[in-house]
């Protein structure tokens, strides 16, 4: 068009300097938008390029970290099912450890055997036979003997004799070595004579004499021996 136009003003004789170097111009910025429009095809072709490998390292790493983040839930798993598998094993090792103290406990109780009550008359014989005569009674005289106990520690032992009336009351005396214990049930009783004893294995032989101080009733006695407030014997005997 500027061609045209040039050769027009030509014909009638006008200067066309200044056309033609515009039109030079405007062939100059053409050249130069075409090119820059090329370079900017080639940096977005190597922009898109660009941003497609990021796009793949990305995805990479994601399925890294998530093959990772898999990985750490599997172990993290495994070592709460160890961890629940080490608590029941202590909660049964303990359960089987508490079992044993208790039997170890319970079989370091000792027991008295060979129990018998006697009586010393007012003229210092002693009777076996019962039913005992309440006007001949001065004293009882309670016999028995440890048991052997391969489990119980040797050490000083707690023995009490605990004797019943007929009425069902202790017969204890606070001046007469008399007094309370506390049983393995956490109770308080009362009991009618108590000695220590040094316990060592061989079936030590234990007596306690009781001297009532006034007649005795008629009916039946209960006695009871106990260890370290364990009841560890009983037996009875009759007044008539």
């Amino acid at each position: 068009e500027y061609n045209r136009i040039i050769l027009e003003k030509e014909a009638l004789g006008y200067d066309v300097s200044d056309l033609q170097q515009e039109r030079e111009a405007l062939l100059e910025d053409i050249k130069t938008w075409k090119s820059k429009a090329r370079l900017a095809g080639r940096d977005r072709d190597k922009l898109k390029k660009q941003l497609e490998l990021k796009n793949a390292q990305y995805t990479l790493e994601l399925a890294e970290k998530d093959q990772r983040i898999s990985f750490l839930k599997s172990e993290n798993d495994s070592l709460n099912v160890t961890s629940q598998e080490l608590s029941q094993r202590g909660h049964v090792q303990g359960s089987i450890i508490e079992a044993q103290n208790e039997k170890i406990k319970i079989g370091s109780v000792l027991r008295a055997e060979n129990i018998k009550v006697t009586m010393r008359t007012t003229k210092q014989k002693i009777v076996e036979s019962q039913p005992f005569k309440a006007k001949k009674m001065e004293a009882i005289i309670l016999h028995f003997n440890i048991a052997e106990n391969n489990i119980a520690p040797f050490n000083k032992k707690e023995i009490a004799m605990r004797l019943v009336g007929p009425d069902g009351s202790v017969l204890f005396d606070l001046a007469n070595g008399g007094g309370n214990i506390k049983t393995s049930q956490n109770e308080t009783i009362y009991y009618t004579l108590k000695q220590n004893l040094l316990f060592d294995n061989t079936s030590q032989v234990m007596t306690f004499p009781y001297f009532k101080g006034s007649e005795w009733e008629v009916g039946a006695y209960q006695v009871q021996v106990y260890a370290d407030g364990h009841m560890v014997g009983d037996t009875s005997f009759e007044v008539k």
